[in-house]
């Protein structure tokens, strides 16, 4: 809620920190890197744009996988599905695009161990939070949700935040990311899931509203 009010209390997001975690780091150097977009299969998602930005970098030579997870629900989506599939066969990379469909919540702490960046191409609004879960489970974040400024520290929402429906700035700052190996910064990925714990803890957001409520 946007809307300035003395009622208003601000207890961020509920996130289960023990389900998303950070794993034993067992990224080799040779593995292919594996970039997530999750969401459901429609144009405010931005996963065009995310396909456009990832054929860039491995007609240049990174060696990536994208897994786009989400559910085409209506006609609409299918269809925007489907000139997906045709964009990344136009790009040539269909091979390197993987349409996962929808998956159950309780496997995501799974997909995001095998994973090293997610992308979160959507518009401004609310904290997205699939962007917190994979934060807490160490994985690099980029977003083009103004509202993660308030979230990251520092330089990091330089890094992390690229400007929306720009799939050059997207490009750029996913090339930064790959080139200094940020997935395997074991001090970024703590400093990321800290960020979690401290603000969006689905325990701590418990004791805030048990309080407000006593």
């Amino acid at each position: 809620m946007r809307i300035d009010t003395p009622k208003r209390i601000i207890t961020g997001h509920g996130i289960n920190v023990d389900r998303f975690k950070i794993h034993d780091l067992r990224f080799k150097n040779e593995d292919i890197i594996t970039i997530l977009s999750v969401g459901r299969i429609t144009p405010s998602k931005g996963h065009d744009l995310i396909i456009r930005a990832v054929s860039d970098l491995i007609k240049s030579g990174y060696d990536l996988k994208l897994k786009i997870i989400g559910g085409s629900i209506q006609e609409y989506h299918r269809i925007y599905e489907q000139s997906l599939k045709k964009m990344a066969h136009d790009f040539s990379i269909g091979e390197k695009v993987e349409f996962s469909g929808a998956i159950s919540y309780d496997k995501m702490p799974d997909i995001f161990e095998k994973s090293q960046v997610l992308i979160n191409a959507v518009p401004y609004g609310g904290l997205d939070k699939v962007v917190l879960e994979a934060m807490a489970s160490g994985i690099v974040p980029l977003t083009s949700n103004n509202a993660f400024h308030s979230v990251f520290p520092g330089d990091f929402a330089a890094q992390f935040v690229f400007k929306e429906n720009d799939s050059e700035d997207l490009k750029m700052k996913l090339k930064n990311i790959l080139d200094k190996k940020l997935y395997q910064n074991d001090e970024l990925r703590d400093t990321l899931r800290n960020i979690v714990v401290k603000n969006h803890n689905l325990y701590n957001l418990i004791k805030r509203i048990v309080k407000e409520m006593a």
